[in-house]
Parts: structure tokens; C-alpha cells; sequence
């Protein structure tokens, strides 16, 4: 794939020249701000944005996650399982529920719900809208503001009951320690104000097996639809996730590995394209 860099002031004005230089099959790898330079840095809240964008060329496997399938030649890993076939309901429904990513703090919820953001609104078309809300403590997640901005996607940080006029919603909201009794009631409490959520878990894959099983113990009390793992560039035991996935008889919902936006991440029905091995 041929990467290339654009500049522009938003994200709109990125994706006219994208799809005019490289046409409609163009991906969006990435997109970030630009450093605000000049007396214009003390009242512009955003400036200039860098996406970068390329088209796949035939059995193009130059991403991270597509590297791992040479990795597990050998039989272990991800290759030896069934578990990615897509039996959650579908993303996208044709309702306004939103979609809440709920899990412990730190296992980056924040970043794959900014990245599925951009894959949607940049690589899809959809709108969106988001809800940054605090729980049992604040949601600090400035950086989604700025995501949300550059995007021209609405940041709210308070609920609203009037239906959202998006194609996806999403909400945010701080993790919770597994061991927290009082932070997973107030996160319970919280969840059955919403409009019927559909409830995705958000795991770190570089944990330890007991840390992830015990994680999914307690946030499966919620009814998740589906599990989705982050930090896979820092989890080198492929066959560590297999025995969890497998033990667990969860859907995968998405892959993620760094911290690029939208960067480099797997929906759940691209994993079968991306390994066709999984299909059977």
C-alpha cells in the first residue's frame, strides 16, 4: 500500500481531495492534529489536521494485524479457532441504541471508541454523535473532544432522552476496577438509564490470563453482546487470547493494536476476510 499525507482543516475538506487523488476504495489510516503555531494558538480550540490514506492493493497484508496470520503459521494463536465468526447482532441495526463500551480503566475504551468513530465517519460516510459521561468518578478523556471536533462529531457531556439524529451513537464512560463493589453498582444503576444499550466489554490483551478471566467474570454480570481486545502489538503469546476466547465463548467485536486513530483495527465481520481460516 502507498501511503499518502494529507493536509487540511477538516475532515471533510481530507476525504474531497482523498477521494478525488485516490478515488472512492481509498482507506483512512490515521488521522491527527496538526500543532497550532502563532498567536492563533491562545483561541482556536482546533487547527489543521494530517490524514494519511492509500488504497489496498490485491493480498496487500501491510498492517500490523494482518502481519500476525505469517506469525501463526505454525497452528497456534488466532488461527486455531472458530470464536471470530460474527454471531453478535449486527453494528449496525437500523436503530438509534447507543453503544457503550464499559471495562476496567486503562484497557483503552477511549481510543477504539475514537477509532470506531473515524473508521465510520471517514471510511463509511455515517454520522455520528457521542456522549463523553462521567460515572462513579469523572471521564477525563479530553483527547475525544478533540476527536469529536476534528471529525464534526457532537460531544456531549450530559445525556439527553431526544432521539440522536445519527447513524451511530456512542457512549463513553469511565472504567471501573473489577474489585470495586460500589463503582460496578454505580455503573449498574447508570447503564439502566439509558435507552436499551447495546453493552460492549473493552479487555487489555496484554494482561494476564487470571487478570482477563477474572475481568470477565465480573463484567459479564452486564450482559455484554460481545468482547473486543486492545494492546494487541503488546502481547506476544497468541495462544494465551486463543485459550481465553475459547474458555470465555464470547464474540469478538474488534482487534485494536496502538494508539493511531483510526489507525489499525478489525471489526468483527472484516475478520473473516482478513482470515479466511476463521470461517470454518
Amino acid at each position: 500500500m502507498k501511503v499518502v499525507p494529507y493536509i487540511a482543516e477538516n475532515a471533510a475538506a481530507a476525504l474531497a481531495k482523498i477521494h478525488s487523488d485516490l478515488g472512492p476504495d481509498a482507506i483512512v489510516l490515521s488521522v491527527r492534529p496538526l500543532p497550532r503555531h502563532g498567536l492563533a494558538r491562545f483561541w482556536q480550540r482546533t487547527g489543521s489536521i494530517e490524514v494519511l490514506a492509500g488504497v489496498l492493493d490485491e493480498g496487500d497484508q501491510s498492517s500490523p494485524l494482518s502481519d500476525r496470520r505469517s506469525a501463526d503459521e505454525a497452528g497456534s494463536g488466532f488461527r486455531s479457532g472458530g470464536f471470530f465468526q460474527h454471531r453478535a447482532p449486527a453494528l449496525h441495526d437500523g436503530t438509534s441504541r447507543p453503544h457503550v463500551f464499559i471495562g476496567p480503566s486503562g484497557v483503552g475504551k477511549t481510543t477504539l471508541l475514537c477509532k470506531w468513530m473515524a473508521f465510520s465517519v471517514l471510511n463509511e460516510s455515517r454520522s455520528a454523535k457521542v456522549w463523553r459521561l462521567d460515572g462513579s468518578h469523572a471521564n477525563t478523556a479530553e483527547f475525544l473532544n478533540i476527536y469529536g471536533e476534528m471529525l464534526a462529531v457532537g460531544v456531549e457531556r450530559f445525556w439527553s432522552t431526544a432521539p440522536p439524529a445519527a447513524d451511530l451513537c456512542l457512549i463513553d464512560l469511565p472504567g471501573v476496577a473489577a474489585d470495586d463493589t460500589d463503582g460496578l453498582q454505580a455503573l449498574r444503576d447508570q447503564l439502566a438509564t439509558l435507552p436499551a444499550p447495546r453493552i460492549h466489554l473493552v479487555l487489555n490483551a496484554a494482561y494476564d490470563t487470571v487478570v482477563l478471566n477474572e475481568q470477565f467474570k465480573v463484567f459479564s454480570r452486564f450482559q455484554p453482546e460481545d468482547v473486543s481486545l486492545c494492546h494487541l502489538d503488546e502481547e506476544k503469546r497468541q495462544g494465551k487470547l486463543t485459550d481465553f476466547l475459547l474458555g470465555t465463548n464470547c464474540c469478538v467485536r474488534f482487534l485494536s493494536t496502538g494508539q493511531k486513530i483510526p489507525g489499525d483495527f478489525l471489526i468483527a465481520d472484516q475478520v473473516n476476510r482478513v482470515y479466511p481460516e476463521f470461517a470454518g
